[in-house]
């Protein structure tokens, strides 16, 4: 592993942990159900025609 990737991996590692919390890991869920509802709306529709 050289310098450059270990610059960039440490930070998003730091980051990652930093915004682990319960309020933006339910955030995110919601964020994934939203998308999943887009996308099974979007492929109902598809499908349909």
């Amino acid at each position: 592993m050289n310098c450059y990737h270990f610059y960039i991996y440490l930070p998003g590692q730091i980051l990652a942990f930093l915004l682990s919390s319960k309020n933006t890991y339910r955030q995110r869920q919601n964020h994934k159900k939203y998308f999943e509802k887009i996308h099974n709306e979007r492929r109902n529709y598809y499908e349909a025609k």
